[in-house]
């Protein structure tokens, strides 16, 4: 631990610079949502100061991080928001706990054969009455209720921003899938929602499988309603996914993402990048902060 070292990066273009080489499934989560940043409202017209930190291990970026430091990290965050008058404590409880993994050329599996009525879209406006029930179910699941108007925005902003795509079996909608947290090499499926009278049909299996040959360029795709052309965003050498539910992960391993296997013994087997021959999958907790008073 003694070699490790927390340094602010002053402007975006230093932290941009210094990310360039660790661009990877393992850094999306973080190095993703800072591009997300980049891109929104908070960016461009800042109301609140932001600070960009990083850990490193001499010269080198630290990215597989343990919780020694983890807690050395939001220590020193801390710190610096405490400078500026803004006192904050950790949670006593996770926001959740996920593992997260991805999915490249080299690991997808071949494209299964779908129900020929099943075909998926790029979600418009003129969508957003059929889907905003599915956005408020899907939302009913998180950490805590936002007001409707909330809701109505942030479907809005997803659906203008081109990353949501609407699976439909035959004339009915079976469910949505986002993406999110592009990077110049790696994009994140963000939700996956399949409604209730469509589940365990294999709608989730379609849409995560036809939206990761999408991003990482393979043509034809092999799946009814995915464009011939690129996507916005660039073609993609990794697509990363979050699970909080261990039991969709079995979904996401058929697809050809690389969670690891479990076997009978509580053991596990798998979970390894086919190219590298690295771990391909990390933990993660999600923490969140609470104001307290000034000591």
């Amino acid at each position: 631990m003694e070699d490790l070292r927390c340094v602010r990066h002053e402007t975006t273009a230093e932290i941009i610079e210094a990310t360039k080489a660790y661009d990877d499934g393992f850094t999306n989560l973080s190095l993703g949502s800072f591009y997300e940043y980049l891109g929104s409202a908070a960016a461009v017209e800042p109301s609140d100061p932001a600070y960009f930190l990083a850990v490193y291990r001499g010269d080198d970026l630290f990215v597989y991080g343990h919780d020694g430091a983890v807690t050395a990290f939001v220590k020193a965050w801390q710190a610096l928001v405490e400078k500026e008058g803004t006192h904050l404590r950790i949670a006593p409880n996770p926001i959740m706990v996920t593992r997260s993994s991805y999915a490249t050329r080299e690991s997808l599996t071949p494209s299964l054969n779908t129900p020929a009525s099943f075909n998926i879209t790029q979600a418009t406006e003129r969508d957003f009455e059929e889907i905003f029930p599915l956005h408020l179910d899907f939302m009913s699941l998180g950490p805590g209720p936002r007001a409707l108007a909330v809701e109505e925005a942030d479907l809005r902003r997803t659906i203008a921003s081109g990353t949501m795509w609407i699976c439909r079996d035959g004339p009915s909608t079976a469910g949505y899938i986002i993406t999110s947290r592009s990077t110049p090499r790696t994009i994140a499926v963000r939700n996956v929602y399949v409604s209730p009278d469509h589940r365990r049909k294999g709608v989730a299996s379609f849409m995560v499988r036809a939206m990761s040959r999408y991003h990482l360029g393979v043509r034809p795709a092999g799946y009814e309603g995915v464009p011939d052309g690129l996507p916005d965003t660039g073609v993609k050498d990794i697509v990363c996914i979050n699970v909080v539910e261990p039991d969709t992960e079995r979904i996401y391993r058929r697809a050809g993402f690389l969670f690891p296997e479990p076997t009978g013994d509580g053991s596990s087997r798998g979970g390894v990048d086919p190219v590298s021959g690295q771990k391909a999958w990390f933990p993660s907790v999600w923490l969140g902060f609470e104001p307290q008073s000034a000591p």
